[in-house]
């Protein structure tokens, strides 16, 4: 989706195709590995992917704006400023439909919070843009959480442990227990 002036709306078009495999901006081994996992295991993969994206909307090679023109008082400026710093794991696009993707290796209550943060600032900076549910990549989330989660309106897809090393499923492991 552009602008007439063919700007994009999404200042960090035009994104990384989802068969791309470089260094993954600020991403542990195991956010790398379940973001591997997700995009070839995915019955419908994106078209785009974007990697550590600040919810800002300011591209990391453009200046931040102060936050001054949002408000006169200096401490709601700098409590927009701290907000819209943070970075969601990955943005997916599926035709005109973005969605945040956050990578755990386990869900927790922080997780819901940044999964609703993430959504909230998305649709807040870019109202324009059509957004999907965001979607938890993870290994393990509890029932509680999981409820929460998916109360909330978001999605869960629970991986493999993946070796972060190969990007494969650990083989399961067979315990047997004696008697």
């Amino acid at each position: 989706m552009t602008r007439r002036n063919a700007e994009p709306v999404f200042p960090y078009e035009p994104g990384y195709p989802p068969t791309w495999r470089g260094k993954f901006a600020r991403m542990v081994p195991h956010e790398r590995a379940l973001l591997l996992w997700w995009l070839d295991n995915s019955p419908r993969p994106p078209d785009l992917l974007w990697y550590d994206v600040g919810m800002d909307g300011i591209p990391d090679d453009r200046p931040t704006p102060p936050g001054a023109e949002l408000t006169r008082d200096p401490a709601m400026a700098r409590m927009w400023q701290h907000q819209t710093a943070k970075r969601a794991d990955a943005i997916a696009r599926a035709g005109d439909l973005y969605r945040i993707i956050e990578l755990r290796a386990g869900a927790n209550a922080q997780t819901l919070g940044e999964l609703l943060t993430y959504d909230a600032l998305s649709r807040a900076e870019w109202p324009q843009l059509d957004w999907a549910p965001a979607l938890l990549v993870c290994h393990q989330v509890d029932l509680a959480h999981a409820m929460a989660i998916t109360a909330a309106g978001h999605e869960i897809i629970v991986a493999p442990l993946i070796d972060p090393i190969t990007g494969r499923p650990f083989p399961l492991l067979d315990l047997q227990i004696p008697h």
